[in-house]
Protein backbone atom coordinates (compact mmCIF):
# COMPACT_ATOMS: atom_id res chain seq x y z
CA UNK A 1 0.00 0.00 0.00
CA UNK A 2 1.18 3.68 -0.63
CA UNK A 3 0.56 7.33 -0.48
CA UNK A 4 -0.25 7.75 -3.92
CA UNK A 5 -3.43 5.72 -3.79
CA UNK A 6 -4.60 7.64 -0.17
CA UNK A 7 -3.13 11.13 -2.16
CA UNK A 8 -5.62 10.24 -5.14
CA UNK A 9 -8.45 8.71 -3.27
CA UNK A 10 -8.47 12.34 -1.56
CA UNK A 11 -8.33 14.47 -4.67
CA UNK A 12 -11.17 12.39 -6.02
CA UNK A 13 -13.53 13.34 -2.78
CA UNK A 14 -12.44 16.91 -2.67
CA UNK A 15 -13.81 17.02 -6.41
CA UNK A 16 -16.82 15.82 -5.30
CA UNK A 17 -17.25 17.60 -2.34
CA UNK A 18 -17.06 20.74 -4.89
CA UNK A 19 -19.97 19.23 -7.32
CA UNK A 20 -22.01 18.56 -4.35
CA UNK A 21 -21.43 21.79 -2.24
CA UNK A 22 -20.57 19.49 0.35
CA UNK A 23 -18.51 20.24 3.93
CA UNK A 24 -16.95 17.71 5.37
CA UNK A 25 -15.66 16.70 8.63
CA UNK A 26 -13.99 13.26 10.06
CA UNK A 27 -12.92 11.56 13.23
CA UNK A 28 -10.56 9.22 13.14
CA UNK A 29 -9.44 6.40 15.84
CA UNK A 30 -7.03 3.73 14.02
CA UNK A 31 -5.95 5.94 11.29
CA UNK A 32 -4.58 8.58 13.50
CA UNK A 33 -6.07 11.02 11.16
CA UNK A 34 -4.41 9.74 8.11
CA UNK A 35 -7.42 10.51 6.14
CA UNK A 36 -7.56 14.31 7.18
CA UNK A 37 -3.84 14.53 6.53
CA UNK A 38 -4.05 13.28 2.50
CA UNK A 39 -7.20 15.67 2.45
CA UNK A 40 -5.24 18.54 3.31
CA UNK A 41 -2.24 18.28 0.67
CA UNK A 42 -5.19 19.03 -1.76
CA UNK A 43 -5.59 22.54 -3.02
CA UNK A 44 -9.02 24.32 -2.20
CA UNK A 45 -9.72 22.06 0.50
CA UNK A 46 -10.51 24.44 2.81
CA UNK A 47 -13.48 25.38 0.79
CA UNK A 48 -15.02 22.25 2.00
CA UNK A 49 -12.77 20.39 5.43
CA UNK A 50 -14.06 21.77 8.24
CA UNK A 51 -11.77 19.69 10.20
CA UNK A 52 -11.30 16.58 11.78
CA UNK A 53 -10.62 14.87 15.45
CA UNK A 54 -8.35 11.70 16.23
CA UNK A 55 -9.67 10.43 19.39
CA UNK A 56 -7.55 7.37 19.44
CA UNK A 57 -7.97 6.54 23.10
CA UNK A 58 -11.65 5.44 24.55
CA UNK A 59 -11.62 8.29 27.11
CA UNK A 60 -10.55 10.86 24.45
CA UNK A 61 -13.96 9.66 22.70
CA UNK A 62 -15.65 10.46 25.80
CA UNK A 63 -14.46 13.76 26.12
CA UNK A 64 -14.29 15.22 23.23
CA UNK A 65 -17.41 13.76 21.28
CA UNK A 66 -19.56 13.07 24.78
CA UNK A 67 -20.01 9.35 23.90
CA UNK A 68 -21.05 7.29 27.21
CA UNK A 69 -18.04 5.54 28.62
CA UNK A 70 -20.27 2.71 29.97
CA UNK A 71 -22.32 2.32 26.55
CA UNK A 72 -18.47 2.40 24.87
CA UNK A 73 -17.05 -0.45 27.02
CA UNK A 74 -20.14 -2.76 26.72
CA UNK A 75 -20.42 -2.16 22.50
CA UNK A 76 -16.41 -1.96 22.00
CA UNK A 77 -14.30 1.36 20.66
CA UNK A 78 -13.25 -1.18 17.81
CA UNK A 79 -17.37 -1.49 16.50
CA UNK A 80 -19.82 -0.35 13.89
CA UNK A 81 -21.51 0.73 16.99
CA UNK A 82 -18.75 2.81 18.18
CA UNK A 83 -18.14 4.00 14.60
CA UNK A 84 -21.95 5.50 14.16
CA UNK A 85 -21.47 7.08 17.07
CA UNK A 86 -18.66 9.06 15.81
CA UNK A 87 -19.88 10.00 13.24
CA UNK A 88 -23.23 11.10 14.54
CA UNK A 89 -21.05 12.93 17.61
CA UNK A 90 -18.80 14.90 15.41
CA UNK A 91 -21.11 16.36 12.53
CA UNK A 92 -23.79 17.41 15.65
CA UNK A 93 -20.58 18.94 16.85
CA UNK A 94 -19.72 20.83 13.80
CA UNK A 95 -22.77 23.02 12.66
CA UNK A 96 -20.81 24.34 9.19
CA UNK A 97 -20.55 20.76 8.09
CA UNK A 98 -23.08 18.58 6.22
CA UNK A 99 -21.67 15.43 5.69
CA UNK A 100 -19.15 13.70 8.75
CA UNK A 101 -16.84 10.54 8.43
CA UNK A 102 -15.75 8.01 10.65
CA UNK A 103 -13.65 5.15 11.38
CA UNK A 104 -12.34 2.62 13.88
CA UNK A 105 -11.13 -0.49 14.31
CA UNK A 106 -7.60 -2.55 15.48
CA UNK A 107 -4.57 -2.32 13.30
CA UNK A 108 -2.33 -3.62 15.18
CA UNK A 109 -0.73 -7.15 14.02
CA UNK A 110 -0.45 -8.41 17.29
CA UNK A 111 -4.06 -8.12 17.61
CA UNK A 112 -6.34 -11.56 18.08
CA UNK A 113 -7.04 -12.77 14.34
CA UNK A 114 -10.68 -11.82 14.55
CA UNK A 115 -9.64 -8.12 15.54
CA UNK A 116 -6.69 -7.89 13.63
CA UNK A 117 -6.98 -5.46 10.37
CA UNK A 118 -11.02 -5.02 10.56
CA UNK A 119 -11.99 -1.39 10.11
CA UNK A 120 -15.70 -0.20 10.87
CA UNK A 121 -16.84 3.08 8.83
CA UNK A 122 -19.96 5.08 8.95
CA UNK A 123 -21.23 8.41 7.69
CA UNK A 124 -23.95 10.65 8.23
CA UNK A 125 -25.37 13.76 6.87
CA UNK A 126 -27.97 16.71 7.00
CA UNK A 127 -29.55 18.81 5.24
CA UNK A 128 -29.90 22.31 6.42
CA UNK A 129 -33.43 22.00 7.79
CA UNK A 130 -32.22 18.84 9.58
CA UNK A 131 -31.69 19.22 13.49
CA UNK A 132 -30.12 15.49 13.71
CA UNK A 133 -28.05 13.66 11.22
CA UNK A 134 -29.38 11.16 9.59
CA UNK A 135 -26.85 7.87 9.37
CA UNK A 136 -25.66 5.56 6.79
CA UNK A 137 -25.29 2.08 6.88
CA UNK A 138 -22.24 1.71 8.40
CA UNK A 139 -19.22 -0.44 6.11
CA UNK A 140 -17.10 -3.46 7.89
CA UNK A 141 -13.97 -4.23 6.06
CA UNK A 142 -10.77 -6.48 6.85
CA UNK A 143 -7.77 -5.20 5.19
CA UNK A 144 -4.87 -6.74 3.35
CA UNK A 145 -1.74 -4.98 4.52
CA UNK A 146 0.50 -6.53 6.92
CA UNK A 147 2.10 -3.76 8.74
CA UNK A 148 0.29 -1.29 11.11
CA UNK A 149 1.42 1.97 8.42
CA UNK A 150 0.29 0.19 5.35
CA UNK A 151 -2.77 -0.90 7.17
CA UNK A 152 -3.16 2.93 8.42
CA UNK A 153 -3.17 4.18 4.91
CA UNK A 154 -4.91 1.34 3.40
CA UNK A 155 -8.00 1.93 5.56
CA UNK A 156 -7.43 5.43 4.83
CA UNK A 157 -7.77 5.06 1.34
CA UNK A 158 -10.98 3.05 1.37
CA UNK A 159 -12.45 5.18 3.35
CA UNK A 160 -12.16 8.10 1.32
CA UNK A 161 -13.08 5.72 -1.46
CA UNK A 162 -16.50 4.97 0.56
CA UNK A 163 -17.89 9.02 0.85
CA UNK A 164 -16.74 9.41 -2.95
CA UNK A 165 -19.35 6.61 -3.42
CA UNK A 166 -21.58 7.41 -0.92
CA UNK A 167 -21.81 11.09 -2.31
CA UNK A 168 -21.93 9.98 -5.72
CA UNK A 169 -24.78 7.96 -4.83
CA UNK A 170 -26.69 11.99 -4.82
CA UNK A 171 -28.19 11.06 -1.60
CA UNK A 172 -30.76 14.52 -1.19
CA UNK A 173 -30.10 14.52 2.69
CA UNK A 174 -26.49 15.83 1.19
CA UNK A 175 -26.90 18.33 -1.06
Amino acid sequence: MNDLGLIEAARSLVDCLERHTTKLVLVESCTCGRALAALGTISGVSRFLCGGQVVYRPSTKTRWLGIDPTWLAEVSPESMACSEALATAVLTQTPEANFSLSITGDLDPRATPEKQGRIFMAAASRSATDTCPILYSGRELRLQAQTRLDRQTEAAQRLLEWALRLLEQGNPRVN
